[in-house]
């Protein structure tokens, strides 16, 4: 960040900094939401035997246990399901404040002018795209894979993670419920 400040200035190496930082934060997600989830999964393997799945050694009817599991549950709400809420909320108030920087007259311009030029009919598509361009200097990495305009889908994915990785890890494994 400091290089990057001295060679380009502090928006863009701030901008470069929150891109890297989603990025790294996506790429640690689904391993960190699993390991929350097994916190709190415990198996019963006797009448009095009470155990976590991930460690029989572990037993799951002490009061360290119990106070391991709020604190993990504490995390799931706060970073596996806040995470991407957080990430939505974000990207659609830079979305609406990146709008209000595109809607002047010359702008307007310059978007039609590319939509003629590129021969596009839909101008709200350009317009969009343009936005996403500017958008991407600070999520790149999250929205870049997506269509102009699609950029909750990342926040849609990890959604889809936290339900496969972390809540269908709590169903009985192998049972006809979390097969369905």
């Amino acid at each position: 960040f400091l290089s990057r400040r001295a060679t380009v200035g502090p928006e863009i190496a701030k901008a470069s900094l929150r891109s890297e930082l989603f990025f790294i934060l996506f790429l640690m997600y689904p391993s960190v939401t699993s390991k929350l989830f097994l916190l709190v999964k415990c198996r019963q393997l006797g009448p009095e035997m009470y155990v976590l799945s991930s460690d029989y050694g572990q037993p799951c009817d002490t009061e360290q246990h119990a106070r391991y599991e709020a604190v993990a549950w504490f995390l799931i709400v706060f970073f596996a399901l806040g995470v991407p809420v957080y990430l939505a909320l974000a990207m659609w108030r830079t979305r609406v404040a990146e709008r209000a920087n595109f809607a002047t007259v010359e702008w307007e311009a310059v978007i039609q002018r590319v939509a003629k030029q590129l021969k596009e009919p839909d101008v709200d598509a350009v317009r969009e795209a343009v936005i996403d361009i500017e958008q991407g200097k600070i999520y790149g990495n999250l929205i870049g894979a997506f269509r102009p305009g699609c950029f909750f889908w990342e926040s849609a994915d990890m959604c889809r993670k936290l339900i496969v990785i972390g809540l269908l890890s709590l169903v009985a494994q192998g049972s006809t419920f979390q097969i369905c």
